[in-house]
């Protein structure tokens, strides 16, 4: 389940940042942060090990 937490989070920024693209923060982190969660996305739906490996930095089970 936090796997889909941590995706739902990313989703939020990535909204936040589109809505307050003159807000400084979403300056600062706006450079490819939309491409990125879309490739995160792609791994989450596709490979449900993504968040072990990239807390253990390998692959666990």
């Amino acid at each position: 389940m936090i796997p889909a937490f941590v995706m739902l989070r990313r989703v939020m920024l990535t909204a936040w940042i589109a809505s307050h693209a003159d807000a400084d923060a979403a300056i600062r982190v706006s450079d490819g942060f939309g491409a990125r969660t879309a490739r995160l996305a792609e791994r989450y739906l596709t490979d449900r090990t993504w968040l072990r490996e990239a807390v253990f930095g390998r692959r666990v089970g």
